[in-house]
Protein backbone atom coordinates (compact mmCIF):
# COMPACT_ATOMS: atom_id res chain seq x y z
CA UNK A 1 0.00 0.00 0.00
CA UNK A 2 3.04 2.25 0.70
CA UNK A 3 4.33 2.25 -2.84
CA UNK A 4 0.55 2.88 -4.07
CA UNK A 5 0.60 6.17 -2.02
CA UNK A 6 4.36 7.18 -3.03
CA UNK A 7 3.19 6.41 -6.59
CA UNK A 8 -0.08 8.74 -6.50
CA UNK A 9 2.00 11.51 -4.54
CA UNK A 10 5.05 11.21 -7.40
CA UNK A 11 2.11 11.44 -10.07
CA UNK A 12 0.72 14.69 -8.57
CA UNK A 13 4.86 15.58 -8.38
CA UNK A 14 4.71 14.69 -11.84
CA UNK A 15 1.69 16.69 -13.13
CA UNK A 16 3.07 19.82 -11.44
CA UNK A 17 6.60 19.06 -13.49
CA UNK A 18 4.38 18.80 -16.79
CA UNK A 19 2.74 22.31 -16.16
CA UNK A 20 5.82 23.96 -15.35
CA UNK A 21 7.37 22.46 -18.85
CA UNK A 22 4.13 23.84 -20.54
CA UNK A 23 4.09 27.08 -18.83
CA UNK A 24 7.77 27.38 -19.55
CA UNK A 25 7.36 27.73 -23.40
CA UNK A 26 7.41 31.23 -24.22
CA UNK A 27 9.04 32.53 -21.23
CA UNK A 28 12.31 33.60 -21.86
CA UNK A 29 14.84 30.90 -20.25
CA UNK A 30 17.47 32.14 -17.84
CA UNK A 31 20.67 30.61 -16.94
CA UNK A 32 20.10 30.34 -13.11
CA UNK A 33 17.33 28.80 -11.31
CA UNK A 34 17.59 31.30 -8.09
CA UNK A 35 15.82 28.55 -5.59
CA UNK A 36 17.02 28.84 -2.55
CA UNK A 37 17.21 26.54 0.17
CA UNK A 38 13.09 25.13 0.73
CA UNK A 39 13.04 26.64 4.09
CA UNK A 40 10.41 24.35 6.17
CA UNK A 41 10.74 27.21 8.51
CA UNK A 42 10.93 30.60 7.36
CA UNK A 43 10.28 32.67 3.81
CA UNK A 44 12.68 32.55 0.94
CA UNK A 45 14.72 35.95 0.71
CA UNK A 46 17.20 35.49 -2.24
CA UNK A 47 17.87 37.33 -5.67
CA UNK A 48 15.45 37.10 -8.59
CA UNK A 49 16.64 34.83 -11.70
CA UNK A 50 18.01 37.89 -14.39
CA UNK A 51 20.05 40.08 -11.77
CA UNK A 52 20.11 44.24 -13.46
CA UNK A 53 21.71 46.29 -10.72
CA UNK A 54 20.50 49.23 -12.62
CA UNK A 55 16.40 48.17 -11.94
CA UNK A 56 17.17 46.37 -9.17
CA UNK A 57 18.92 48.07 -6.37
CA UNK A 58 17.84 52.00 -4.89
CA UNK A 59 19.72 53.62 -2.12
CA UNK A 60 18.39 53.89 1.25
CA UNK A 61 18.65 56.60 3.74
CA UNK A 62 22.27 55.37 5.21
CA UNK A 63 23.53 54.18 1.99
CA UNK A 64 22.07 50.72 1.94
CA UNK A 65 21.01 49.34 -1.08
CA UNK A 66 17.33 48.21 -1.07
CA UNK A 67 16.53 45.25 -3.20
CA UNK A 68 13.29 45.83 -5.59
CA UNK A 69 11.50 43.80 -8.54
CA UNK A 70 13.14 41.43 -10.57
CA UNK A 71 11.85 41.87 -14.63
CA UNK A 72 9.13 40.13 -16.03
CA UNK A 73 10.74 38.43 -18.46
CA UNK A 74 12.93 35.79 -16.02
CA UNK A 75 11.53 32.52 -16.09
CA UNK A 76 10.89 30.88 -12.42
CA UNK A 77 12.00 27.63 -12.08
CA UNK A 78 10.68 25.27 -9.74
CA UNK A 79 12.40 24.17 -6.46
CA UNK A 80 12.71 20.54 -5.48
CA UNK A 81 14.02 19.42 -1.94
CA UNK A 82 15.24 16.56 0.15
CA UNK A 83 15.99 16.47 3.43
CA UNK A 84 15.74 14.55 6.62
CA UNK A 85 14.44 15.43 10.06
CA UNK A 86 16.01 14.16 13.32
CA UNK A 87 13.99 14.48 16.68
CA UNK A 88 14.83 13.12 20.43
CA UNK A 89 14.17 13.54 23.76
CA UNK A 90 14.93 11.98 26.74
CA UNK A 91 12.56 8.66 26.29
CA UNK A 92 12.66 8.63 22.19
CA UNK A 93 14.62 9.43 18.71
CA UNK A 94 13.08 9.53 15.31
CA UNK A 95 13.93 10.24 12.09
CA UNK A 96 11.68 11.49 8.91
CA UNK A 97 12.74 11.34 5.16
CA UNK A 98 11.16 14.79 3.30
CA UNK A 99 10.55 15.70 -0.13
CA UNK A 100 9.28 19.00 -1.48
CA UNK A 101 8.08 20.53 -4.76
CA UNK A 102 7.27 23.91 -5.67
CA UNK A 103 5.89 25.21 -9.07
CA UNK A 104 5.60 28.81 -9.40
CA UNK A 105 3.47 30.36 -12.38
CA UNK A 106 4.09 34.43 -12.71
CA UNK A 107 1.03 36.46 -12.87
CA UNK A 108 2.39 39.48 -13.65
CA UNK A 109 6.32 41.25 -12.62
CA UNK A 110 4.95 41.37 -8.92
CA UNK A 111 3.04 38.24 -8.41
CA UNK A 112 2.71 34.78 -8.27
CA UNK A 113 0.66 31.74 -7.86
CA UNK A 114 1.74 28.05 -6.98
CA UNK A 115 1.38 24.70 -6.19
CA UNK A 116 3.17 22.66 -3.81
CA UNK A 117 3.61 19.23 -2.86
CA UNK A 118 5.18 18.01 0.52
CA UNK A 119 5.91 14.38 1.99
CA UNK A 120 7.55 12.84 5.10
CA UNK A 121 7.74 9.40 5.57
CA UNK A 122 9.28 7.85 8.99
CA UNK A 123 12.49 6.51 9.01
CA UNK A 124 12.77 4.88 11.94
CA UNK A 125 11.11 5.46 15.78
CA UNK A 126 12.67 4.30 19.19
CA UNK A 127 8.73 3.82 20.71
CA UNK A 128 6.59 2.99 17.83
CA UNK A 129 5.07 -0.17 17.64
CA UNK A 130 3.60 0.76 13.84
CA UNK A 131 5.44 -0.60 10.67
CA UNK A 132 7.61 2.18 9.24
CA UNK A 133 5.51 2.66 6.38
CA UNK A 134 1.97 3.40 8.84
CA UNK A 135 3.71 6.74 9.18
CA UNK A 136 3.39 8.50 6.27
CA UNK A 137 2.31 12.31 5.42
CA UNK A 138 1.33 14.02 1.99
CA UNK A 139 0.03 17.37 1.38
CA UNK A 140 -1.19 18.99 -1.51
CA UNK A 141 -2.02 22.25 -1.78
CA UNK A 142 -0.69 26.33 -3.03
CA UNK A 143 -0.97 30.09 -2.43
CA UNK A 144 -0.97 33.45 -4.09
CA UNK A 145 2.35 35.95 -3.13
CA UNK A 146 2.87 39.28 -4.36
CA UNK A 147 5.20 42.12 -3.14
CA UNK A 148 3.83 45.17 -1.68
CA UNK A 149 6.29 49.08 -1.91
CA UNK A 150 8.96 46.76 -3.72
CA UNK A 151 10.02 45.51 -0.31
CA UNK A 152 7.62 43.23 1.47
CA UNK A 153 6.06 39.92 0.21
CA UNK A 154 2.96 39.37 1.37
CA UNK A 155 1.45 35.83 0.79
CA UNK A 156 -1.51 33.93 1.70
CA UNK A 157 -2.14 29.70 1.18
CA UNK A 158 -4.36 26.46 1.75
CA UNK A 159 -3.36 23.14 1.59
CA UNK A 160 -4.81 19.68 2.02
CA UNK A 161 -3.10 17.22 4.43
CA UNK A 162 -3.59 13.32 5.17
CA UNK A 163 -2.10 11.48 7.92
CA UNK A 164 -1.14 7.79 8.14
CA UNK A 165 -1.59 6.17 11.26
CA UNK A 166 -1.76 2.38 12.39
CA UNK A 167 -3.67 1.34 8.94
CA UNK A 168 -5.67 4.71 8.69
CA UNK A 169 -5.46 7.83 6.98
CA UNK A 170 -7.09 11.11 8.68
CA UNK A 171 -7.79 14.06 6.77
CA UNK A 172 -7.64 17.33 7.72
CA UNK A 173 -6.56 21.12 6.06
CA UNK A 174 -4.52 23.94 6.90
CA UNK A 175 -4.40 28.16 6.07
CA UNK A 176 -1.60 30.65 6.09
CA UNK A 177 -0.54 34.03 5.97
CA UNK A 178 2.90 34.68 5.36
CA UNK A 179 5.24 38.26 5.39
CA UNK A 180 8.51 38.42 4.80
CA UNK A 181 10.33 42.69 4.89
CA UNK A 182 13.61 43.94 3.72
CA UNK A 183 15.95 45.94 6.35
CA UNK A 184 18.52 47.89 5.06
CA UNK A 185 21.57 45.93 4.22
CA UNK A 186 21.54 42.50 4.28
CA UNK A 187 19.23 41.51 6.78
CA UNK A 188 15.26 40.74 6.99
CA UNK A 189 12.64 39.53 9.39
CA UNK A 190 10.03 37.47 8.73
CA UNK A 191 6.30 36.16 10.56
CA UNK A 192 4.50 33.36 9.51
CA UNK A 193 1.16 32.06 10.56
CA UNK A 194 -1.13 28.95 10.11
CA UNK A 195 -4.35 27.52 11.29
CA UNK A 196 -5.34 24.12 10.84
CA UNK A 197 -8.06 22.11 11.29
CA UNK A 198 -9.72 18.71 10.85
CA UNK A 199 -12.16 17.22 8.26
CA UNK A 200 -12.55 13.49 9.61
CA UNK A 201 -14.73 12.33 12.25
CA UNK A 202 -12.34 10.19 13.75
CA UNK A 203 -12.53 10.61 17.49
CA UNK A 204 -8.21 9.22 17.72
CA UNK A 205 -6.10 11.59 19.30
CA UNK A 206 -4.15 12.07 16.56
CA UNK A 207 -7.36 13.35 14.79
CA UNK A 208 -8.19 15.53 17.79
CA UNK A 209 -5.13 17.27 18.03
CA UNK A 210 -6.56 19.05 14.53
CA UNK A 211 -9.98 19.25 15.92
CA UNK A 212 -11.64 23.04 15.80
CA UNK A 213 -10.19 26.88 14.23
CA UNK A 214 -8.18 27.38 17.48
CA UNK A 215 -5.39 25.33 16.30
CA UNK A 216 -2.40 26.89 15.02
CA UNK A 217 1.41 28.02 14.81
CA UNK A 218 2.89 31.76 14.81
CA UNK A 219 6.62 32.10 14.02
CA UNK A 220 9.07 35.32 13.78
CA UNK A 221 12.40 34.88 12.01
CA UNK A 222 15.27 37.34 11.81
CA UNK A 223 17.90 36.55 8.77
CA UNK A 224 21.34 38.17 8.83
CA UNK A 225 24.71 37.21 6.43
CA UNK A 226 27.38 36.38 8.64
CA UNK A 227 30.27 37.59 6.54
CA UNK A 228 30.57 38.86 3.20
CA UNK A 229 28.47 36.83 0.70
CA UNK A 230 27.17 34.45 3.24
CA UNK A 231 26.69 32.71 5.09
CA UNK A 232 22.85 33.13 6.17
CA UNK A 233 22.34 32.75 10.18
CA UNK A 234 18.22 32.79 10.56
CA UNK A 235 17.41 32.96 14.12
CA UNK A 236 13.04 32.15 15.31
CA UNK A 237 11.14 31.67 17.45
CA UNK A 238 7.20 29.80 17.51
CA UNK A 239 4.68 29.50 19.76
CA UNK A 240 2.03 27.47 18.81
CA UNK A 241 -1.28 25.21 20.34
CA UNK A 242 -3.06 22.65 19.56
CA UNK A 243 -6.63 20.57 20.70
CA UNK A 244 -6.55 17.43 22.56
CA UNK A 245 -10.15 18.21 24.34
CA UNK A 246 -8.35 20.88 26.26
CA UNK A 247 -5.82 23.37 24.74
CA UNK A 248 -1.99 22.33 24.84
CA UNK A 249 0.39 25.34 24.27
CA UNK A 250 4.11 25.21 22.98
CA UNK A 251 7.02 26.74 22.34
CA UNK A 252 10.10 26.47 19.78
CA UNK A 253 13.38 28.00 19.47
CA UNK A 254 16.19 27.72 16.58
CA UNK A 255 18.55 28.43 14.07
CA UNK A 256 19.04 27.87 10.67
CA UNK A 257 22.43 28.57 9.19
CA UNK A 258 22.17 28.46 4.87
CA UNK A 259 24.94 28.23 2.52
CA UNK A 260 25.64 31.25 0.40
CA UNK A 261 24.51 29.62 -3.18
CA UNK A 262 21.13 28.27 -0.78
CA UNK A 263 22.10 24.80 -2.17
CA UNK A 264 22.42 23.23 1.90
CA UNK A 265 21.30 24.09 4.99
CA UNK A 266 21.23 23.15 8.63
CA UNK A 267 19.19 23.57 11.81
CA UNK A 268 18.82 22.78 15.16
CA UNK A 269 16.00 23.35 17.28
CA UNK A 270 14.80 22.96 21.02
CA UNK A 271 10.79 22.80 22.26
CA UNK A 272 8.26 21.91 24.85
CA UNK A 273 4.79 21.17 25.29
CA UNK A 274 3.10 19.42 27.73
CA UNK A 275 2.37 16.43 25.05
CA UNK A 276 6.13 15.75 24.71
CA UNK A 277 8.03 17.45 27.26
CA UNK A 278 11.06 19.10 26.49
CA UNK A 279 12.32 18.00 22.91
CA UNK A 280 15.19 18.92 19.91
CA UNK A 281 15.64 18.49 16.40
CA UNK A 282 18.41 18.65 13.80
CA UNK A 283 17.97 18.83 10.06
CA UNK A 284 19.84 19.03 6.83
CA UNK A 285 17.81 20.19 3.13
CA UNK A 286 19.38 20.56 -0.70
CA UNK A 287 17.62 22.57 -2.44
CA UNK A 288 17.97 22.89 -6.16
CA UNK A 289 16.11 24.07 -9.87
CA UNK A 290 14.32 21.14 -11.42
CA UNK A 291 14.17 21.80 -15.09
CA UNK A 292 11.85 19.30 -16.59
CA UNK A 293 12.14 20.63 -20.38
CA UNK A 294 16.11 19.91 -20.14
CA UNK A 295 15.17 15.97 -18.68
CA UNK A 296 13.41 15.66 -21.77
CA UNK A 297 15.84 17.34 -24.04
CA UNK A 298 18.59 14.93 -22.75
CA UNK A 299 20.07 17.38 -20.27
CA UNK A 300 21.05 18.04 -16.76
CA UNK A 301 17.42 18.71 -14.92
CA UNK A 302 19.27 20.36 -11.90
CA UNK A 303 20.57 23.90 -12.05
CA UNK A 304 22.32 25.71 -8.38
CA UNK A 305 20.77 28.66 -7.24
CA UNK A 306 22.19 32.48 -7.60
CA UNK A 307 24.18 33.46 -4.65
CA UNK A 308 21.94 35.17 -2.16
CA UNK A 309 23.23 38.01 -1.52
CA UNK A 310 23.63 39.43 -4.96
CA UNK A 311 21.26 42.56 -4.40
CA UNK A 312 22.43 42.35 -1.51
CA UNK A 313 19.13 40.01 -0.83
CA UNK A 314 16.28 39.91 -2.63
CA UNK A 315 12.65 37.65 -2.57
CA UNK A 316 11.11 38.74 -5.50
CA UNK A 317 11.38 35.12 -6.85
CA UNK A 318 8.45 33.90 -4.44
CA UNK A 319 9.00 30.19 -5.09
CA UNK A 320 10.00 29.27 -1.91
CA UNK A 321 7.99 26.72 0.27
CA UNK A 322 5.42 27.62 2.30
CA UNK A 323 6.49 27.12 5.98
CA UNK A 324 4.43 24.89 8.11
CA UNK A 325 3.70 22.39 10.94
CA UNK A 326 3.35 18.93 8.88
CA UNK A 327 3.01 17.26 11.43
CA UNK A 328 -0.29 18.58 12.94
CA UNK A 329 1.42 21.25 15.32
CA UNK A 330 3.26 18.69 17.68
CA UNK A 331 5.16 15.68 17.61
CA UNK A 332 2.59 14.46 20.00
CA UNK A 333 0.62 12.75 17.71
CA UNK A 334 3.68 10.47 16.97
CA UNK A 335 3.47 9.31 20.98
CA UNK A 336 -0.22 8.88 20.68
CA UNK A 337 0.72 6.33 17.85
CA UNK A 338 2.68 3.98 20.75
CA UNK A 339 1.18 1.40 23.16
CA UNK A 340 0.71 2.47 26.53
CA UNK A 341 1.11 -0.09 29.20
CA UNK A 342 0.34 0.13 32.97
CA UNK A 343 2.58 -2.90 34.72
CA UNK A 344 1.12 -3.96 38.51
CA UNK A 345 3.63 -5.93 40.31
CA UNK A 346 2.83 -7.97 43.72
CA UNK A 347 5.43 -7.04 46.12
CA UNK A 348 3.96 -8.52 49.52
CA UNK A 349 4.81 -11.72 50.41
CA UNK A 350 1.03 -13.09 49.73
CA UNK A 351 -0.69 -13.59 46.71
CA UNK A 352 -3.64 -11.20 46.30
CA UNK A 353 -6.47 -10.22 43.93
CA UNK A 354 -5.84 -7.44 41.95
CA UNK A 355 -9.36 -5.91 40.63
CA UNK A 356 -9.32 -3.08 37.34
CA UNK A 357 -12.40 -1.15 37.21
CA UNK A 358 -13.59 1.53 34.97
CA UNK A 359 -16.15 4.22 36.27
CA UNK A 360 -16.57 7.88 35.48
CA UNK A 361 -17.93 10.04 32.68
CA UNK A 362 -14.92 8.33 30.12
CA UNK A 363 -15.17 4.78 32.15
CA UNK A 364 -14.43 2.03 29.23
CA UNK A 365 -14.01 4.73 26.60
CA UNK A 366 -13.58 2.40 23.11
CA UNK A 367 -12.31 -0.67 25.10
CA UNK A 368 -14.24 -3.41 26.71
CA UNK A 369 -13.21 -6.56 28.33
CA UNK A 370 -12.20 -8.64 25.63
CA UNK A 371 -9.33 -6.18 25.41
CA UNK A 372 -7.89 -7.57 28.33
CA UNK A 373 -7.69 -11.23 27.98
CA UNK A 374 -5.41 -11.48 31.19
CA UNK A 375 -8.26 -10.68 32.77
CA UNK A 376 -12.28 -12.09 33.91
CA UNK A 377 -15.21 -10.37 35.02
CA UNK A 378 -15.60 -9.75 38.03
CA UNK A 379 -18.31 -11.30 39.98
CA UNK A 380 -21.82 -9.87 40.38
CA UNK A 381 -21.69 -9.57 44.16
CA UNK A 382 -18.85 -6.83 43.29
CA UNK A 383 -19.78 -5.71 40.21
CA UNK A 384 -23.51 -4.45 39.74
CA UNK A 385 -22.49 -2.17 37.22
CA UNK A 386 -20.60 -4.57 35.21
CA UNK A 387 -17.65 -2.38 34.83
CA UNK A 388 -15.11 -4.28 37.20
CA UNK A 389 -12.42 -7.51 35.92
CA UNK A 390 -9.94 -9.17 38.19
CA UNK A 391 -7.25 -11.83 38.29
CA UNK A 392 -4.92 -12.94 40.85
CA UNK A 393 -1.18 -12.00 41.64
CA UNK A 394 1.67 -14.43 43.08
CA UNK A 395 4.06 -12.84 45.47
CA UNK A 396 6.67 -11.12 43.01
CA UNK A 397 4.29 -11.72 39.98
CA UNK A 398 3.16 -8.58 37.39
CA UNK A 399 0.69 -8.10 34.83
CA UNK A 400 1.35 -5.88 31.90
CA UNK A 401 -2.05 -4.02 30.25
CA UNK A 402 -2.20 -2.47 27.28
CA UNK A 403 -3.67 0.42 26.02
CA UNK A 404 -4.07 1.56 22.56
CA UNK A 405 -3.68 5.52 22.67
CA UNK A 406 -5.41 5.27 19.20
CA UNK A 407 -8.86 4.19 21.07
CA UNK A 408 -8.67 7.65 22.88
CA UNK A 409 -9.50 8.58 26.87
CA UNK A 410 -9.71 5.36 29.09
CA UNK A 411 -10.34 5.34 33.25
CA UNK A 412 -8.71 2.77 34.74
CA UNK A 413 -8.16 2.30 38.89
CA UNK A 414 -6.36 -0.84 40.72
CA UNK A 415 -7.11 -2.05 44.22
CA UNK A 416 -6.23 -5.13 45.80
CA UNK A 417 -8.13 -7.61 47.64
CA UNK A 418 -11.29 -5.37 47.68
CA UNK A 419 -13.47 -4.81 44.51
CA UNK A 420 -12.75 -1.76 43.36
CA UNK A 421 -14.68 1.49 45.19
CA UNK A 422 -15.55 -0.83 48.17
CA UNK A 423 -14.43 -0.47 51.59
CA UNK A 424 -11.84 -0.40 52.75
CA UNK A 425 -9.08 0.00 50.12
CA UNK A 426 -6.15 1.67 48.50
CA UNK A 427 -7.00 3.15 45.24
CA UNK A 428 -4.42 3.52 41.89
CA UNK A 429 -6.84 5.69 39.91
CA UNK A 430 -5.99 6.76 35.47
CA UNK A 431 -7.59 8.70 32.88
CA UNK A 432 -5.03 7.52 30.23
CA UNK A 433 -4.73 10.51 27.19
CA UNK A 434 -6.93 13.10 28.98
CA UNK A 435 -6.82 16.45 28.94
CA UNK A 436 -3.07 18.10 27.83
CA UNK A 437 -1.88 14.45 28.90
CA UNK A 438 -2.73 11.11 31.02
CA UNK A 439 -3.97 11.84 34.52
CA UNK A 440 -3.58 9.61 37.89
CA UNK A 441 -3.37 9.72 41.57
CA UNK A 442 -3.65 7.29 44.31
CA UNK A 443 -7.07 7.63 46.22
CA UNK A 444 -8.05 7.08 50.34
CA UNK A 445 -11.54 7.88 49.85
CA UNK A 446 -12.68 4.70 50.60
CA UNK A 447 -10.19 4.30 53.43
CA UNK A 448 -6.81 2.17 53.31
CA UNK A 449 -5.45 -1.29 53.02
CA UNK A 450 -2.34 -1.67 51.59
CA UNK A 451 0.85 0.30 50.79
CA UNK A 452 0.76 2.00 46.88
CA UNK A 453 3.19 3.39 44.91
CA UNK A 454 2.81 4.65 40.85
CA UNK A 455 5.97 5.12 39.16
CA UNK A 456 5.99 6.57 35.63
CA UNK A 457 8.43 5.53 33.05
CA UNK A 458 8.21 8.15 30.58
CA UNK A 459 8.34 11.19 32.25
CA UNK A 460 11.08 12.12 34.55
CA UNK A 461 8.88 12.66 37.69
CA UNK A 462 8.85 11.50 41.36
CA UNK A 463 6.33 8.84 42.08
CA UNK A 464 3.43 9.01 43.50
CA UNK A 465 3.89 6.68 46.78
CA UNK A 466 1.13 6.08 50.20
CA UNK A 467 3.01 4.20 52.98
CA UNK A 468 -0.56 4.31 55.45
CA UNK A 469 -3.33 5.77 56.36
CA UNK A 470 -2.30 8.84 57.32
CA UNK A 471 0.56 11.05 57.42
CA UNK A 472 -0.17 12.15 53.31
CA UNK A 473 -1.85 15.49 54.10
CA UNK A 474 -0.22 18.04 50.96
CA UNK A 475 1.56 14.84 49.31
CA UNK A 476 1.11 15.40 46.08
CA UNK A 477 -0.77 12.95 43.40
CA UNK A 478 -2.82 11.86 46.79
CA UNK A 479 -6.51 11.91 47.89
CA UNK A 480 -5.69 11.93 51.76
CA UNK A 481 -8.23 9.61 53.92
CA UNK A 482 -11.45 10.95 53.37
CA UNK A 483 -10.32 13.63 51.44
CA UNK A 484 -13.29 13.49 48.25
CA UNK A 485 -12.10 17.64 47.52
CA UNK A 486 -8.90 17.00 47.92
CA UNK A 487 -8.67 20.34 50.14
CA UNK A 488 -11.90 19.60 51.56
CA UNK A 489 -14.72 16.76 52.25
CA UNK A 490 -18.44 16.82 51.21
CA UNK A 491 -19.73 12.67 51.09
CA UNK A 492 -16.73 10.45 51.53
CA UNK A 493 -17.12 6.68 50.67
CA UNK A 494 -17.46 3.77 53.38
CA UNK A 495 -20.31 6.02 55.05
CA UNK A 496 -16.94 7.82 57.05
CA UNK A 497 -17.46 10.58 58.83
CA UNK A 498 -16.74 13.87 56.98
CA UNK A 499 -13.16 14.99 58.40
CA UNK A 500 -11.13 17.76 56.56
CA UNK A 501 -8.30 18.21 59.01
CA UNK A 502 -5.98 15.74 57.27
CA UNK A 503 -6.96 17.10 53.25
CA UNK A 504 -4.28 18.68 51.19
CA UNK A 505 -5.04 22.58 51.01
CA UNK A 506 -2.30 23.58 49.14
CA UNK A 507 -1.11 20.59 46.73
CA UNK A 508 -2.63 18.81 43.72
CA UNK A 509 -4.19 15.52 44.53
CA UNK A 510 -4.10 14.23 41.13
CA UNK A 511 -0.79 14.37 38.87
CA UNK A 512 -0.21 15.08 35.30
CA UNK A 513 2.14 13.19 33.18
CA UNK A 514 3.30 13.83 29.16
CA UNK A 515 1.54 11.42 26.60
CA UNK A 516 3.25 8.35 25.82
CA UNK A 517 4.50 7.27 29.24
CA UNK A 518 4.20 3.83 30.75
CA UNK A 519 3.41 3.40 33.96
CA UNK A 520 3.87 0.78 37.09
CA UNK A 521 1.55 0.56 39.98
CA UNK A 522 2.88 -1.52 42.86
CA UNK A 523 1.28 -2.98 45.83
CA UNK A 524 3.83 -2.57 48.89
CA UNK A 525 3.92 -4.78 52.08
CA UNK A 526 3.21 -3.34 54.93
Amino acid sequence: MRKLYWVAFLGFVMTLCMDSYVFAQGLQSSPYSAPSLLRRDSLSLVPPNAFDPARTNCRGPTGSEIPLLGTSSRKDIPNLQGGYVYYSDKNWRAGYYTLDYVLPIRLGEDSIIFGEAHSELLGFSTKSIEKADDQLYLSMGGGYRTILRRTTLIGLNCFYDAARYANQWLSSWGAGFEMAALLYGHDAVDINANWYGDLSNDGALVNESRDGLDNFYLQAGYSHQLFDGGPDLRLYGTAYKFDDGGGVWGWQAGMELKSANGVLSAKCETAYDPANDSYQTVSAFLNVGFQLENLLRGRNPFVTPEPLFNSPRNFSRLTDNVDRHWRHTTHGVLLASNSQTITVVNKRSAPVTLYMGFIGPVGWGKYSSKDFPDFSVAPSSCNAEGNILYRSLKPGEQVVINFDPKKGQVSPAFSADQCTWNCPQTIAEFTLQGWQGDWMDISLVNGFNYPMEIGSSGADMPPIRVGGATGNKNKAGVYPLKCDLCNDSDKPGCGMPRDPTDCSPNNACHMLRPYGANYVVSILPN
